[in-house]
């Protein structure tokens, strides 16, 4: 548990949350288009 105590735990929590932001960007965008697009 060693990993998790130092930097890799706020890389990995950063890399979680940007990821999880870009899904639900991602996800928000899609329907919008889905619905007012072409």
């Amino acid at each position: 548990m060693l990993l998790f105590d130092g930097p890799m735990a706020g890389v990995l929590g950063l890399w979680g949350l940007s990821l999880l932001g870009v899904t639900v960007v991602g996800v928000f965008a899609y329907r919008l288009w889905y619905q007012y697009g072409s």
